[in-house]
């Protein structure tokens, strides 16, 4: 199956100046790819942390951007893209949006939640900050997940 995919301004990596060894690096990265659980990621920057030190932004970054995906995989959606000041969630073939709660809550709040002819979610959100976009999403698909 398709991994979703995220379109964000973030800048989301493993420095070299935070991690020097190239193979150390990559092999963080299979690693961090691989997680799939909360349990493994936050293992994972635990591990970061004893071993380089505190997290550069860009690697918190980095676990946020997982996390996102992670939160996209369990919601069935295909893609999220995000903007200034609103993000479009774009469901997969599996999407476990509820249509029966996803059109009382858009009738409700119009100005804030919208459908595109070509069925994106799109939502007037604060996305300024990863970690706040995260349980801002996580929230909204908890409400709307079947």
């Amino acid at each position: 199956h398709k991994e979703p995919e995220i379109k964000a301004p973030y800048s989301a990596f493993l420095d070299e100046s935070y991690i020097p060894d190239v193979h150390q690096r990559l092999s963080l990265y299979r690693r961090l790819s691989a997680a799939r659980e909360e349990a493994d990621l936050t293992a994972l920057e635990e591990e970061l942390m004893d071993r380089y030190g505190p997290l550069p932004v860009e690697a918190q970054n980095l676990l946020w951007m997982i996390r996102l995906k992670n939160l996209l995989r369990s919601a069935g959606a295909e893609a999220l893209v995000v903007g200034p000041e609103k993000v479009s969630v774009i469901p997969g073939l599996k999407s476990r949006l509820d249509p029966n709660k996803l059109i009382p809550l858009i009738a409700s709040r119009p100005k804030i939640y919208s459908i595109t002819p070509d069925s994106k979610l799109v939502v007037v959100m604060a996305t300024g900050v990863i970690k706040d976009l995260y349980f801002s999403l996580e929230s909204l698909f908890n409400r709307l997940l079947t």
